[in-house]
């Protein structure tokens, strides 16, 4: 079965700027674009398949587990929770690296 193609036009100001890159990597607009694409799919069915599994989640039983795990031991250098965050927020850790084994 041969492939269908589509074929896309871009906004000239777009075209440009993606012709200034391929000239910079060596590539072609097609294969710059077909990677582009590929990329966005990756991103949605990324996003898309988190959602699905945090939709399946049970926040209290994992935070109950994740006491009784932890009960009686320190949190290791970088685990400490904010004192300022309330109970169920987020809070971005330090992204260096922590050297540590688990």
């Amino acid at each position: 079965m041969a492939e269908k193609t589509e074929s896309v036009r871009l906004q000239p100001s777009l075209l440009r700027e993606v012709r200034k890159l391929v000239e910079e990597e060596g590539t072609s607009v097609r294969d710059f674009v077909n990677v582009a694409v590929a990329e966005r799919v990756a991103a949605l069915r990324t996003a898309r398949f988190f959602e699905e599994r945090a939709a399946r989640a049970d926040v209290p039983a994992a935070i109950e587990l994740l006491r009784r795990f932890g009960a009686g031991k320190p949190p290791l250098s970088g685990d400490e929770i904010d004192a300022s965050a309330g109970e169920g927020e987020f809070v971005l850790a330090d992204p260096a690296p922590r050297g540590r084994e688990p």
